[in-house]
């Protein structure tokens, strides 16, 4: 059984999709997903389980829209592509970044080239972008909410799916995914 962590996209937010933290683990769990843990309100959830990302993803995404009602994007990573992913980030290296303005989008796959550089990316004064496959590293001095850089641009701009989490949101899911593979 591998390690596995899904990040749900728009759950929770503005009254939108309401799903509660302890249905979404008791539908996991009914998957057939054993050490089903979830991280805040917005659709972080760690868990155990045999499959590939794809049919992982497929299974929950369709599952949630059996149970509550609405079609919610889904992502799935592995414990080791999560390892990757944080351990590469740009920002994080040169030591020169506020933590506190990091965020990380990740996308259902590598954009192609030339949607990325079909035009320039509508970037704010001080921010910073840096895609490397399907992760787009975030620099947001200003804040999420006012960038134009968000998972609408990105969906629309790569034409596929988007999800973004603050780095303070990616580091406790990583603490919560290396004390499950721990506990294994």
């Amino acid at each position: 059984m591998g390690i596995y962590i899904a990040l749900l996209r728009g759950i929770n937010v503005g009254g939108h999709h309401p799903v509660n933290m302890g249905e979404l683990r008791n539908l996991c769990t009914s998957l057939g997903y054993s050490r089903v843990t979830t991280y805040i309100q917005s659709g972080n959830i760690i868990f155990s389980a045999e499959g590939s990302t794809i049919d992982l993803r497929d299974q929950l995404s369709e599952a949630i829209m059996i149970r509550f009602g609405f079609e919610v994007p889904v992502t799935v990573l592995d414990a080791g592509d999560l390892r990757q992913i944080i351990n590469e980030n740009p920002f994080i290296a040169d030591g020169k970044h506020e933590l506190s303005y990091l965020h990380l989008t990740l996308l259902a796959e590598k954009p192609l080239q030339d949607t990325i550089s079909l035009k320039p990316f509508p970037i704010n004064p001080g921010e910073k972008m840096i895609i490397s496959g399907r992760s787009v590293y975030l620099y947001l001095p200003d804040g999420y909410g006012k960038t134009r850089l968000n998972n609408t641009f990105f969906e629309t701009r790569l034409q596929q799916q988007a999800t973004t989490r603050n780095w303070k949101t990616m580091l406790e899911i990583l603490k919560i995914t290396e004390k499950s593979e721990q506990d294994n």
